[in-house]
Protein backbone atom coordinates (compact mmCIF):
# COMPACT_ATOMS: atom_id res chain seq x y z
CA UNK A 1 0.00 0.00 0.00
CA UNK A 2 2.76 2.50 1.23
CA UNK A 3 4.85 1.07 -2.53
CA UNK A 4 1.54 2.60 -4.31
CA UNK A 5 1.23 5.31 -2.62
CA UNK A 6 5.10 6.77 -3.44
CA UNK A 7 4.38 5.88 -7.17
CA UNK A 8 1.39 8.00 -7.27
CA UNK A 9 3.57 10.82 -5.40
CA UNK A 10 4.32 12.59 -8.51
CA UNK A 11 1.00 12.29 -9.96
CA UNK A 12 -0.96 13.57 -6.84
CA UNK A 13 0.77 17.41 -6.44
CA UNK A 14 -1.37 19.40 -8.40
CA UNK A 15 -3.85 18.04 -6.42
CA UNK A 16 -2.18 19.17 -3.11
CA UNK A 17 -1.27 22.73 -4.96
CA UNK A 18 -4.96 22.85 -5.42
CA UNK A 19 -5.85 21.86 -1.87
CA UNK A 20 -4.07 23.96 -1.19
CA UNK A 21 -5.41 27.07 -2.82
CA UNK A 22 -8.96 26.33 -2.20
CA UNK A 23 -7.97 26.26 1.74
CA UNK A 24 -6.44 29.89 0.64
CA UNK A 25 -9.20 31.27 -0.85
CA UNK A 26 -11.39 30.05 2.40
CA UNK A 27 -9.35 31.79 4.78
CA UNK A 28 -9.04 28.86 7.06
CA UNK A 29 -4.98 28.90 7.70
CA UNK A 30 -3.19 31.64 6.03
CA UNK A 31 -4.93 34.48 7.76
CA UNK A 32 -6.14 35.13 11.32
CA UNK A 33 -9.65 34.07 11.02
CA UNK A 34 -12.38 34.76 13.93
CA UNK A 35 -13.07 32.40 16.15
CA UNK A 36 -15.53 29.88 14.99
CA UNK A 37 -18.91 30.15 16.27
CA UNK A 38 -20.49 26.73 14.04
CA UNK A 39 -19.93 23.20 13.77
CA UNK A 40 -17.47 23.03 11.03
CA UNK A 41 -18.02 20.83 7.72
CA UNK A 42 -16.73 17.49 7.90
CA UNK A 43 -15.68 14.56 6.19
CA UNK A 44 -15.80 11.02 6.84
CA UNK A 45 -13.02 8.18 5.72
CA UNK A 46 -15.30 6.25 3.84
CA UNK A 47 -16.03 9.29 1.36
CA UNK A 48 -12.23 9.26 0.59
CA UNK A 49 -10.51 6.72 -1.95
CA UNK A 50 -6.70 5.39 -1.19
CA UNK A 51 -4.03 7.97 -2.29
CA UNK A 52 -6.98 11.11 -2.32
CA UNK A 53 -4.87 14.38 -1.51
CA UNK A 54 -5.66 16.88 1.41
CA UNK A 55 -3.70 19.05 3.88
CA UNK A 56 -2.64 19.68 7.84
CA UNK A 57 -2.22 22.56 9.95
CA UNK A 58 0.28 23.43 12.34
CA UNK A 59 2.72 25.51 13.46
CA UNK A 60 6.41 25.18 12.68
CA UNK A 61 7.85 28.46 13.59
CA UNK A 62 5.97 31.74 15.20
CA UNK A 63 2.31 31.20 16.13
CA UNK A 64 1.26 31.62 12.58
CA UNK A 65 -0.36 27.76 11.54
CA UNK A 66 1.32 26.21 8.28
CA UNK A 67 -0.08 23.76 5.84
CA UNK A 68 1.81 20.48 5.16
CA UNK A 69 -0.06 17.67 2.63
CA UNK A 70 -1.08 14.76 3.81
CA UNK A 71 -2.45 11.18 1.23
CA UNK A 72 -5.18 9.44 2.81
CA UNK A 73 -4.13 5.52 3.08
CA UNK A 74 -7.31 3.64 4.63
CA UNK A 75 -9.10 3.14 7.99
CA UNK A 76 -8.87 0.53 10.93
CA UNK A 77 -12.46 0.00 12.28
CA UNK A 78 -13.41 -0.60 15.77
CA UNK A 79 -9.95 0.25 17.25
CA UNK A 80 -12.07 1.08 20.06
CA UNK A 81 -15.69 -0.25 20.54
CA UNK A 82 -17.46 1.52 17.81
CA UNK A 83 -14.70 4.13 16.81
CA UNK A 84 -12.21 3.78 14.20
CA UNK A 85 -8.64 5.26 13.43
CA UNK A 86 -7.70 7.15 10.09
CA UNK A 87 -4.68 6.44 8.33
CA UNK A 88 -2.83 8.96 6.34
CA UNK A 89 1.11 9.88 5.48
CA UNK A 90 2.51 13.13 6.11
CA UNK A 91 4.70 14.71 3.06
CA UNK A 92 6.88 17.67 2.72
CA UNK A 93 10.42 18.20 2.72
CA UNK A 94 10.37 19.12 6.97
CA UNK A 95 8.04 16.29 7.77
CA UNK A 96 10.13 14.01 5.63
CA UNK A 97 13.32 14.60 7.19
CA UNK A 98 11.54 14.77 11.06
CA UNK A 99 8.93 12.49 10.91
CA UNK A 100 5.79 13.14 12.51
CA UNK A 101 6.68 15.47 15.44
CA UNK A 102 6.14 15.58 19.11
CA UNK A 103 3.76 18.80 19.99
CA UNK A 104 1.80 17.84 16.44
CA UNK A 105 -1.21 16.29 18.46
CA UNK A 106 -4.42 17.92 17.34
CA UNK A 107 -3.12 19.26 14.03
CA UNK A 108 -6.54 19.07 11.93
CA UNK A 109 -6.42 17.35 8.84
CA UNK A 110 -8.51 18.81 5.85
CA UNK A 111 -9.92 16.58 2.85
CA UNK A 112 -11.92 18.66 -0.17
CA UNK A 113 -11.92 21.76 2.60
CA UNK A 114 -13.57 19.64 4.80
CA UNK A 115 -12.37 18.57 8.56
CA UNK A 116 -11.57 15.29 8.54
CA UNK A 117 -10.17 14.96 12.41
CA UNK A 118 -6.79 15.57 14.50
CA UNK A 119 -3.49 14.19 13.70
CA UNK A 120 -2.89 12.12 17.11
CA UNK A 121 -1.03 8.58 16.89
CA UNK A 122 1.80 7.51 15.08
CA UNK A 123 3.64 3.61 14.95
CA UNK A 124 7.08 3.20 16.78
CA UNK A 125 9.72 2.42 14.64
CA UNK A 126 8.08 3.49 11.83
CA UNK A 127 10.27 4.46 8.43
CA UNK A 128 7.52 6.83 7.08
CA UNK A 129 5.63 9.46 8.53
CA UNK A 130 2.28 7.66 8.71
CA UNK A 131 -0.08 8.63 11.38
CA UNK A 132 -3.49 7.90 12.67
CA UNK A 133 -6.33 10.40 12.84
CA UNK A 134 -9.30 10.73 15.29
CA UNK A 135 -12.42 11.60 13.67
CA UNK A 136 -13.46 15.07 14.14
CA UNK A 137 -17.27 13.57 15.13
CA UNK A 138 -15.68 11.64 17.91
CA UNK A 139 -14.29 15.20 19.29
CA UNK A 140 -17.07 17.40 18.94
CA UNK A 141 -19.01 15.29 21.41
CA UNK A 142 -16.66 17.20 23.66
CA UNK A 143 -18.07 19.94 23.46
CA UNK A 144 -22.04 19.67 25.32
CA UNK A 145 -20.03 17.20 27.47
CA UNK A 146 -17.72 20.46 28.20
CA UNK A 147 -20.79 22.91 29.04
CA UNK A 148 -22.43 19.88 31.20
CA UNK A 149 -19.81 19.57 33.13
CA UNK A 150 -19.43 23.48 34.22
CA UNK A 151 -23.04 23.41 34.86
CA UNK A 152 -23.32 20.48 36.91
CA UNK A 153 -19.81 20.94 38.01
CA UNK A 154 -17.11 18.82 37.03
CA UNK A 155 -16.64 17.51 40.19
CA UNK A 156 -20.16 15.25 40.56
CA UNK A 157 -19.36 13.63 36.78
CA UNK A 158 -15.77 12.54 37.74
CA UNK A 159 -16.58 9.16 38.64
CA UNK A 160 -18.51 8.41 35.12
CA UNK A 161 -15.05 9.44 33.23
CA UNK A 162 -12.36 8.65 35.25
CA UNK A 163 -10.84 5.34 32.99
CA UNK A 164 -8.21 3.36 33.39
CA UNK A 165 -5.96 4.19 30.76
CA UNK A 166 -2.88 2.05 31.48
CA UNK A 167 -4.17 -0.76 30.53
CA UNK A 168 -5.66 0.87 27.54
CA UNK A 169 -2.17 2.61 26.72
CA UNK A 170 -0.33 -0.82 27.29
CA UNK A 171 -2.36 -2.53 25.31
CA UNK A 172 -1.58 0.14 22.12
CA UNK A 173 2.09 -0.52 23.00
CA UNK A 174 2.07 -3.84 22.80
CA UNK A 175 0.72 -3.16 18.93
CA UNK A 176 3.37 -0.03 18.10
CA UNK A 177 0.58 2.19 18.34
CA UNK A 178 0.88 5.21 20.43
CA UNK A 179 -0.37 8.85 20.64
CA UNK A 180 1.92 11.06 19.42
CA UNK A 181 4.20 12.11 22.36
CA UNK A 182 3.42 15.65 24.11
CA UNK A 183 6.86 17.71 24.65
CA UNK A 184 6.47 19.46 28.21
CA UNK A 185 8.23 22.69 27.46
CA UNK A 186 10.19 23.35 30.62
CA UNK A 187 11.39 26.74 31.68
CA UNK A 188 13.42 28.56 34.86
CA UNK A 189 15.84 25.15 35.07
CA UNK A 190 18.44 23.58 32.53
CA UNK A 191 16.83 19.87 31.97
CA UNK A 192 20.01 18.02 31.68
CA UNK A 193 20.58 14.24 31.98
CA UNK A 194 21.32 14.93 35.69
CA UNK A 195 18.59 16.90 36.60
CA UNK A 196 16.34 15.50 39.23
CA UNK A 197 13.24 17.49 38.01
CA UNK A 198 13.45 16.54 34.47
CA UNK A 199 13.69 12.81 35.73
CA UNK A 200 10.40 13.40 38.09
CA UNK A 201 8.55 14.91 34.72
CA UNK A 202 9.52 12.31 32.70
CA UNK A 203 7.88 9.65 35.25
CA UNK A 204 4.71 11.59 34.51
CA UNK A 205 5.03 10.08 30.96
CA UNK A 206 6.08 13.63 28.99
CA UNK A 207 9.16 14.41 26.66
CA UNK A 208 10.82 17.28 28.54
CA UNK A 209 12.41 20.03 26.27
CA UNK A 210 13.80 23.49 27.31
CA UNK A 211 11.32 26.13 26.71
CA UNK A 212 10.74 29.40 27.56
CA UNK A 213 7.59 31.48 29.31
CA UNK A 214 6.65 34.75 27.29
CA UNK A 215 4.23 37.17 29.59
CA UNK A 216 2.11 38.32 26.82
CA UNK A 217 -1.26 37.66 25.10
CA UNK A 218 -0.95 35.53 22.69
CA UNK A 219 -2.72 35.37 19.44
CA UNK A 220 -6.14 34.28 18.78
CA UNK A 221 -6.32 31.00 18.82
CA UNK A 222 -7.71 29.13 15.38
CA UNK A 223 -7.03 25.65 13.61
CA UNK A 224 -3.53 24.45 14.00
CA UNK A 225 -2.44 27.15 16.25
CA UNK A 226 -0.14 25.95 19.11
CA UNK A 227 -1.72 25.10 22.74
CA UNK A 228 -0.40 24.36 25.88
CA UNK A 229 -1.40 22.90 28.83
CA UNK A 230 0.33 24.28 32.29
CA UNK A 231 1.10 22.06 34.88
CA UNK A 232 3.41 25.36 36.56
CA UNK A 233 3.88 28.79 36.54
CA UNK A 234 6.46 30.62 38.08
CA UNK A 235 10.09 30.36 38.49
CA UNK A 236 9.60 27.20 37.16
CA UNK A 237 7.24 26.88 34.26
CA UNK A 238 5.86 23.61 32.70
CA UNK A 239 3.57 23.44 29.74
CA UNK A 240 2.34 20.68 27.59
CA UNK A 241 2.46 21.38 24.10
CA UNK A 242 0.18 20.47 21.33
CA UNK A 243 -2.71 21.79 19.42
CA UNK A 244 -5.77 22.82 18.16
CA UNK A 245 -7.99 21.11 15.78
CA UNK A 246 -11.55 23.65 16.66
CA UNK A 247 -12.84 25.79 18.38
CA UNK A 248 -16.65 26.40 19.06
CA UNK A 249 -17.61 29.57 20.64
CA UNK A 250 -15.64 29.98 23.79
CA UNK A 251 -14.99 26.16 23.80
CA UNK A 252 -11.96 24.58 22.02
CA UNK A 253 -10.80 21.65 21.13
CA UNK A 254 -7.32 19.69 21.01
CA UNK A 255 -4.64 16.91 21.01
CA UNK A 256 -6.85 14.08 19.34
CA UNK A 257 -5.72 11.73 22.32
CA UNK A 258 -5.87 12.14 26.09
CA UNK A 259 -3.29 14.12 27.70
CA UNK A 260 -3.88 12.04 31.19
CA UNK A 261 -7.26 10.65 30.83
CA UNK A 262 -8.50 11.74 34.16
CA UNK A 263 -12.00 13.07 33.44
CA UNK A 264 -12.87 16.77 33.83
CA UNK A 265 -9.31 18.68 34.86
CA UNK A 266 -9.66 22.26 36.03
CA UNK A 267 -5.90 23.04 34.73
CA UNK A 268 -4.80 26.22 32.77
CA UNK A 269 -4.67 26.54 29.13
CA UNK A 270 -1.99 28.99 27.31
CA UNK A 271 -1.08 29.89 23.95
CA UNK A 272 2.37 29.05 22.72
CA UNK A 273 5.04 30.42 20.40
CA UNK A 274 7.13 27.44 18.45
CA UNK A 275 10.87 28.61 17.49
CA UNK A 276 11.92 25.54 15.87
CA UNK A 277 11.57 21.66 14.77
CA UNK A 278 14.51 19.68 17.06
CA UNK A 279 14.91 16.75 14.63
CA UNK A 280 16.37 13.51 16.41
CA UNK A 281 17.31 10.15 15.79
CA UNK A 282 14.62 9.19 18.83
CA UNK A 283 12.01 11.80 18.36
CA UNK A 284 11.45 14.38 16.36
CA UNK A 285 9.88 18.40 19.01
CA UNK A 286 8.95 21.20 18.97
CA UNK A 287 11.12 23.37 20.86
CA UNK A 288 8.83 26.55 21.95
CA UNK A 289 7.84 29.09 24.80
CA UNK A 290 4.33 29.19 26.78
CA UNK A 291 2.20 32.46 26.87
CA UNK A 292 -0.48 33.77 28.59
CA UNK A 293 -3.27 32.05 30.11
CA UNK A 294 -6.44 31.82 27.94
CA UNK A 295 -8.66 29.36 29.67
CA UNK A 296 -9.52 26.36 31.45
CA UNK A 297 -9.31 22.99 30.39
CA UNK A 298 -12.67 20.98 31.22
CA UNK A 299 -13.05 17.48 29.59
CA UNK A 300 -10.08 14.88 29.27
CA UNK A 301 -11.02 12.00 27.40
CA UNK A 302 -9.54 9.36 25.12
CA UNK A 303 -10.76 11.26 22.13
CA UNK A 304 -9.21 14.29 22.97
CA UNK A 305 -9.39 17.80 25.83
CA UNK A 306 -11.62 20.61 25.00
CA UNK A 307 -11.36 23.87 27.51
CA UNK A 308 -13.45 26.63 27.73
CA UNK A 309 -11.44 30.04 27.17
CA UNK A 310 -11.75 32.83 29.98
CA UNK A 311 -10.49 32.93 33.45
CA UNK A 312 -7.72 29.97 34.13
CA UNK A 313 -8.47 27.97 37.14
CA UNK A 314 -6.92 28.47 40.83
CA UNK A 315 -3.74 27.00 41.02
CA UNK A 316 -1.70 26.13 44.45
CA UNK A 317 0.72 28.70 45.53
CA UNK A 318 4.08 27.10 46.74
CA UNK A 319 6.88 28.69 47.59
CA UNK A 320 10.82 28.07 48.62
CA UNK A 321 12.91 30.29 50.78
CA UNK A 322 16.58 29.28 50.40
CA UNK A 323 18.97 30.67 53.13
CA UNK A 324 22.58 29.94 53.41
CA UNK A 325 25.62 32.26 55.03
CA UNK A 326 26.24 33.54 51.87
CA UNK A 327 23.12 34.12 50.19
CA UNK A 328 19.50 33.96 50.31
CA UNK A 329 16.74 33.54 47.86
CA UNK A 330 12.87 32.80 47.58
CA UNK A 331 11.49 31.14 44.91
CA UNK A 332 7.49 31.31 43.83
CA UNK A 333 5.22 28.34 42.03
CA UNK A 334 1.81 27.64 41.07
CA UNK A 335 0.83 24.37 40.98
CA UNK A 336 -2.09 23.01 38.39
CA UNK A 337 -4.62 21.50 40.72
CA UNK A 338 -4.42 18.08 38.90
CA UNK A 339 -5.43 15.58 41.84
CA UNK A 340 -3.23 12.58 40.39
CA UNK A 341 -0.10 14.46 39.57
CA UNK A 342 -0.19 17.33 41.73
CA UNK A 343 1.88 15.92 44.53
CA UNK A 344 4.33 15.14 41.96
CA UNK A 345 4.44 18.10 40.51
CA UNK A 346 5.15 19.60 44.12
CA UNK A 347 8.29 17.85 44.19
CA UNK A 348 9.61 18.47 41.19
CA UNK A 349 9.28 22.38 41.70
CA UNK A 350 10.80 21.33 45.26
CA UNK A 351 13.84 19.34 43.52
CA UNK A 352 13.78 22.30 41.49
CA UNK A 353 14.74 24.69 43.81
CA UNK A 354 17.12 22.14 45.10
CA UNK A 355 19.15 22.72 41.82
CA UNK A 356 19.04 26.23 41.70
CA UNK A 357 22.38 28.18 42.11
CA UNK A 358 22.17 28.12 45.90
CA UNK A 359 23.23 24.87 47.07
CA UNK A 360 23.57 21.60 44.86
CA UNK A 361 26.86 19.61 45.25
CA UNK A 362 29.06 19.24 48.55
CA UNK A 363 28.54 18.04 52.38
CA UNK A 364 26.37 20.63 53.96
CA UNK A 365 23.95 21.03 57.45
CA UNK A 366 20.16 21.35 56.29
CA UNK A 367 17.47 22.46 58.30
CA UNK A 368 14.04 22.39 56.38
CA UNK A 369 10.49 23.77 57.56
CA UNK A 370 7.21 23.44 55.99
CA UNK A 371 4.29 24.57 56.42
CA UNK A 372 0.89 23.03 54.71
CA UNK A 373 -2.52 25.38 54.96
CA UNK A 374 -5.31 22.83 54.51
CA UNK A 375 -8.80 22.69 55.45
CA UNK A 376 -8.17 26.56 57.41
CA UNK A 377 -5.49 24.59 59.35
CA UNK A 378 -1.40 25.40 59.26
CA UNK A 379 0.46 22.33 59.47
CA UNK A 380 4.12 22.58 60.62
CA UNK A 381 7.06 20.42 59.68
CA UNK A 382 10.58 20.19 60.67
CA UNK A 383 13.58 18.03 59.45
CA UNK A 384 17.13 18.11 59.57
CA UNK A 385 20.31 16.17 58.49
CA UNK A 386 23.49 16.33 56.81
CA UNK A 387 23.68 16.09 53.21
CA UNK A 388 26.22 14.52 50.88
CA UNK A 389 25.01 16.25 47.48
CA UNK A 390 21.45 17.74 47.21
CA UNK A 391 19.27 19.37 49.83
CA UNK A 392 16.24 17.18 49.26
CA UNK A 393 18.57 14.25 50.88
CA UNK A 394 16.37 15.58 53.83
CA UNK A 395 13.36 15.60 52.81
CA UNK A 396 13.72 13.53 49.55
CA UNK A 397 9.45 14.28 49.01
CA UNK A 398 6.92 16.99 50.45
CA UNK A 399 4.55 14.58 52.29
CA UNK A 400 1.20 15.87 50.52
CA UNK A 401 0.68 12.36 48.53
CA UNK A 402 -1.68 11.70 51.95
CA UNK A 403 -3.96 14.52 51.07
CA UNK A 404 -4.74 13.25 48.12
CA UNK A 405 -5.15 9.44 48.69
CA UNK A 406 -7.35 10.38 51.47
CA UNK A 407 -10.61 7.82 51.67
CA UNK A 408 -12.03 10.93 52.72
CA UNK A 409 -12.78 13.37 50.38
CA UNK A 410 -10.89 15.03 47.59
CA UNK A 411 -8.83 17.61 49.01
CA UNK A 412 -5.95 20.33 47.81
CA UNK A 413 -3.70 22.49 49.63
CA UNK A 414 -4.42 25.63 49.65
CA UNK A 415 -0.74 26.76 50.16
CA UNK A 416 2.62 25.08 50.50
CA UNK A 417 5.97 27.16 51.82
CA UNK A 418 9.22 25.54 52.37
CA UNK A 419 12.06 27.25 54.22
CA UNK A 420 15.74 25.82 53.95
CA UNK A 421 18.49 26.79 55.90
CA UNK A 422 21.76 25.63 54.68
CA UNK A 423 25.22 25.30 57.41
CA UNK A 424 28.33 23.87 57.36
CA UNK A 425 27.64 22.11 60.85
CA UNK A 426 28.58 18.60 59.70
CA UNK A 427 27.37 16.89 63.20
CA UNK A 428 25.43 13.79 62.80
CA UNK A 429 25.30 10.76 65.20
CA UNK A 430 24.80 6.74 63.90
CA UNK A 431 23.61 4.71 67.14
CA UNK A 432 25.92 2.35 68.67
CA UNK A 433 24.32 0.71 71.61
CA UNK A 434 21.17 0.41 73.54
CA UNK A 435 21.34 -0.39 77.40
CA UNK A 436 18.02 -0.90 79.58
CA UNK A 437 19.01 0.51 82.69
CA UNK A 438 16.36 -1.44 84.79
CA UNK A 439 16.42 -4.78 84.88
CA UNK A 440 11.77 -4.87 84.49
CA UNK A 441 9.86 -2.74 84.53
CA UNK A 442 5.78 -1.99 85.71
CA UNK A 443 3.41 -1.68 83.04
CA UNK A 444 2.68 1.95 83.38
CA UNK A 445 5.89 2.95 84.65
CA UNK A 446 8.62 4.76 83.05
CA UNK A 447 12.19 2.65 81.88
CA UNK A 448 15.24 4.18 81.97
CA UNK A 449 17.37 3.83 78.73
CA UNK A 450 20.77 4.75 78.15
CA UNK A 451 21.80 5.08 74.14
CA UNK A 452 25.11 5.60 72.83
CA UNK A 453 25.89 7.64 69.67
CA UNK A 454 29.02 8.06 67.52
CA UNK A 455 28.97 11.54 66.41
CA UNK A 456 30.76 12.72 63.57
CA UNK A 457 33.23 15.55 64.63
CA UNK A 458 32.87 15.03 68.30
CA UNK A 459 33.23 11.31 69.59
CA UNK A 460 31.07 9.10 71.38
CA UNK A 461 28.16 10.40 73.32
CA UNK A 462 25.57 9.04 75.26
CA UNK A 463 21.99 10.16 75.77
CA UNK A 464 19.46 8.38 78.81
CA UNK A 465 15.92 8.90 77.94
CA UNK A 466 12.83 7.58 80.10
CA UNK A 467 10.54 5.57 78.22
CA UNK A 468 6.79 5.84 79.44
CA UNK A 469 5.73 1.58 79.49
CA UNK A 470 1.75 1.87 78.33
CA UNK A 471 -0.59 0.60 81.35
CA UNK A 472 -2.34 -2.10 78.86
CA UNK A 473 0.57 -4.23 78.53
CA UNK A 474 0.37 -7.90 79.75
CA UNK A 475 3.22 -9.36 81.63
CA UNK A 476 6.43 -10.61 79.14
CA UNK A 477 9.02 -10.27 77.37
CA UNK A 478 8.57 -6.80 74.90
CA UNK A 479 10.98 -5.66 72.73
CA UNK A 480 11.73 -1.72 72.39
CA UNK A 481 13.27 -0.68 68.46
CA UNK A 482 15.20 2.58 68.75
CA UNK A 483 15.67 4.82 65.94
CA UNK A 484 16.64 8.30 64.45
CA UNK A 485 13.04 9.91 63.00
CA UNK A 486 11.55 8.45 59.53
CA UNK A 487 9.48 10.72 58.00
CA UNK A 488 5.74 10.60 58.41
CA UNK A 489 2.89 8.18 59.73
CA UNK A 490 4.28 6.81 62.95
CA UNK A 491 0.96 5.14 64.14
CA UNK A 492 -0.98 2.81 61.06
CA UNK A 493 -4.37 2.93 62.96
CA UNK A 494 -7.20 3.43 61.11
CA UNK A 495 -8.00 7.80 60.40
CA UNK A 496 -11.62 8.09 61.56
CA UNK A 497 -11.81 11.61 60.20
CA UNK A 498 -10.05 14.02 58.23
CA UNK A 499 -8.98 15.72 61.04
CA UNK A 500 -7.43 12.33 62.61
CA UNK A 501 -5.83 11.96 58.87
CA UNK A 502 -4.31 15.71 59.21
CA UNK A 503 -3.29 14.98 63.11
CA UNK A 504 -1.16 11.87 61.56
CA UNK A 505 0.68 14.40 58.84
CA UNK A 506 1.35 16.62 61.70
CA UNK A 507 3.16 13.58 64.02
CA UNK A 508 6.26 13.73 61.45
CA UNK A 509 9.07 12.14 62.74
CA UNK A 510 12.29 14.29 61.84
CA UNK A 511 15.95 13.11 61.56
CA UNK A 512 16.89 14.50 64.63
CA UNK A 513 14.53 12.71 66.54
CA UNK A 514 15.57 9.47 68.96
CA UNK A 515 12.30 7.26 68.60
CA UNK A 516 10.78 4.17 70.38
CA UNK A 517 8.51 1.51 69.23
CA UNK A 518 7.70 -1.61 70.83
CA UNK A 519 6.55 -5.11 69.54
CA UNK A 520 5.75 -8.25 71.23
CA UNK A 521 8.08 -10.77 69.16
CA UNK A 522 9.39 -11.77 65.94
CA UNK A 523 6.56 -13.30 64.87
CA UNK A 524 4.04 -11.16 66.14
CA UNK A 525 5.68 -7.64 65.31
CA UNK A 526 4.46 -5.17 66.41
CA UNK A 527 1.59 -3.43 68.61
CA UNK A 528 -0.58 -0.59 67.59
CA UNK A 529 -2.60 1.42 70.61
CA UNK A 530 -5.94 1.37 68.28
CA UNK A 531 -7.51 -0.38 65.26
CA UNK A 532 -5.41 -1.29 62.57
CA UNK A 533 -5.43 -0.38 59.17
CA UNK A 534 -5.87 -3.29 57.20
CA UNK A 535 -4.91 -1.52 53.45
CA UNK A 536 -3.34 2.04 53.37
CA UNK A 537 -3.49 4.11 50.70
CA UNK A 538 -0.23 4.10 49.03
CA UNK A 539 0.67 7.85 50.77
CA UNK A 540 0.17 6.48 53.72
CA UNK A 541 2.44 3.18 52.75
CA UNK A 542 5.54 4.88 51.80
CA UNK A 543 6.01 8.80 51.70
CA UNK A 544 9.80 8.43 52.46
CA UNK A 545 12.32 5.71 52.03
CA UNK A 546 12.86 4.09 55.81
CA UNK A 547 10.29 5.23 57.41
CA UNK A 548 7.94 3.93 59.99
CA UNK A 549 6.65 0.10 59.14
CA UNK A 550 3.05 -0.66 59.64
CA UNK A 551 1.74 -1.72 63.39
CA UNK A 552 4.03 0.33 65.34
CA UNK A 553 2.69 1.66 68.38
CA UNK A 554 5.16 5.24 69.02
CA UNK A 555 6.18 4.58 73.03
CA UNK A 556 8.36 8.57 73.00
CA UNK A 557 10.29 10.98 70.71
CA UNK A 558 12.94 12.86 71.57
CA UNK A 559 14.59 15.59 69.74
CA UNK A 560 18.18 15.93 69.63
CA UNK A 561 20.57 18.33 68.65
CA UNK A 562 21.78 16.39 65.35
CA UNK A 563 20.48 14.13 63.30
CA UNK A 564 20.74 10.51 64.09
CA UNK A 565 20.72 7.37 62.31
CA UNK A 566 20.50 3.47 62.70
CA UNK A 567 18.19 1.43 64.67
CA UNK A 568 18.92 -1.23 67.62
CA UNK A 569 16.34 -3.44 69.45
CA UNK A 570 16.46 -3.97 73.31
CA UNK A 571 14.24 -6.64 75.44
CA UNK A 572 12.32 -5.87 78.41
CA UNK A 573 10.68 -7.65 81.11
CA UNK A 574 7.18 -6.25 81.92
CA UNK A 575 5.98 -6.89 85.59
CA UNK A 576 2.27 -6.62 85.80
CA UNK A 577 1.34 -3.30 88.01
CA UNK A 578 1.13 -3.54 91.46
CA UNK A 579 -2.12 -2.59 93.00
Amino acid sequence: MIEGMRQGKDKGSFRWRAAFLAAACAGIFFRAAPVAAVMPETIRAEELTFGETGYGLTVLRGEEPETFPVTYIGRLENTRPGQEMVLIRLHGKRLEKSGIVAGMSGSPIFFRSRLLGALAYGWQGAREPIAGVTPIDLMLKLIPETRRAEEEGWRAMLPFFDSGSEEEGSRHRSRGWVPVTTPLSVAGLPVNGASQTRERLERLGFLVVPGGRVPRKPSPLKPGSAIGVRLVDGDLSATAIGTVTWLDSDIVLAFGHSFLNRGFNPVPITGARIEAIMPTREISFKMGSATNDVGTLVRDAAVGISGRLGPRPKMIPVTVTLEAPWRKRRLHYLVARERTIAARLINAVWSASAEQELFTRGPASVDVEVAIVVEGRTIHLKDRGVVKQSITEVMPTLPVQILYENPFRSLHPDSIAVRVRVGTDLRHGEILRVRNLEPKVEAGGTLPIEVTLHVYEEGRRKVRIGVPIPSDLEEGKVGLAISGGRGVVPSVAEPRNLKDLLDRLANYESQDMLVVRIFRSEKDEKIVGDAVLPQLPQGLRGIQEGRTEAGERVLLRKRLDIPVAGELTTWIEVERKKE
